[in-house]
């Protein structure tokens, strides 16, 4: 099986991979002078749900270092000020994502986030995409 990654050449974060059971019709998908997208003839194949552990660098797919999303009180009441603090190990500068929608910058000043959504729900917490990391999302509730 072919593979073809799709990438941002501003960033090399793997868009999309394309597969086919032919070269021909994985290099088919290839926009010859694309100015936002580079592509990569895959020469390992990569598992589409686990793309974001690669990115490409100088020309190659390169392997990201994991981080670990941690969450000191993951199930927590929604009352009464009760809060969930949120940060990564080891800890790097990152932006985390609530419900992939909300960002909260993680920084040497400020290297955690606290959750306190005042009512029942949860919230999944996700690494935005960045080079050189990834990360597993998790889940908090506020029950």
């Amino acid at each position: 099986m072919a593979q073809v990654a799709q990438y941002w050449l501003s960033t090399g974060q793997i868009a999309g991979i394309y597969e086919a059971n032919t070269d021909a019709l994985v290099e088919a998908q290839i926009v010859p002078d694309d100015p936002i997208f580079g592509y990569y003839k895959v020469q390992t194949p990569i598992n589409a749900m686990d793309m974001q552990h690669y990115e490409i660098v100088a020309g190659t797919v390169q392997a990201k270092a994991q981080l670990t999303i941690v969450a000191d009180n993951p199930i927590f009441p929604a009352q009464g000020g009760a809060k969930c603090t949120v940060t990564v190990e080891p800890f790097v500068p990152c932006t985390l994502l609530a419900n992939l929608v909300d960002a909260y910058p993680l920084t040497v000043q400020q290297p955690t986030v606290e959750m306190s959504p005042g009512e029942p729900k949860s919230v999944r917490i996700t690494l935005q995409l960045m080079a050189g990391y990834w990360a597993d999302p998790i889940i908090v509730t506020a029950i």
